[in-house]
């Protein structure tokens, strides 16, 4: 836990460009990140696939 910013808590973000957002974040120093393409998942929505 740091002592300047917390407990960590889980953030999402949405992002037009994800190679644009990971490289800005990496360069202020923040990850590692772990990016996982191509995922899919069963899911439904109001029980549509």
């Amino acid at each position: 836990m740091s002592k300047i910013f917390g407990p960590v808590v889980q953030q999402g973000y949405v992002v037009p460009d994800m190679q644009a957002a990971l490289d800005h974040w990496i360069a202020r120093g923040v990850g590692p990140f772990y990016l996982m393409d191509d995922i899919r998942l069963p899911s439904e929505h109001y029980g549509d696939p």
